[in-house]
């Protein structure tokens, strides 16, 4: 591949995401929801929809590898949304009950 070549890196594949989802957000249409009992997520579902790409497009298989490389790169930590790193348990569990079409 070429230097000249101008194929988008994960940063921007990242904002275009985030672009996508500030869209959806200002088009849905929230009613009120009663208030869910127990801690709010620290984490929305949009940040970790951009976290799960990451692990994705990256290859990585194991949430403790996804924990260490966004550990090492807070360049795509700050892309992804998180002001600062969750626990790898936190992944892990958020994962299993994720559902990008449940806004929190």
């Amino acid at each position: 591949m070429n230097k000249d070549d101008s194929s988008p890196g994960l940063p921007d594949i990242l904002g275009f995401i985030s672009n996508i989802q500030d869209e959806t957000r200002q088009n849905r249409n929230r009613k009120d929801k009663p208030k869910k009992k127990g801690r709010p997520p620290i984490y929305t579902n949009e940040v970790l929809t951009k976290v799960y790409f990451v692990m994705l497009s990256k290859g990585i298989k194991e949430f403790k590898a996804l924990w260490r490389y966004l550990k090492d790169n807070p360049n795509i930590r700050e892309k992804c949304g998180l002001k600062t790193l969750p626990d790898r348990s936190t992944l892990s569990r958020r994962m299993r009950n994720f559902s990008p079409n449940n806004p929190e």
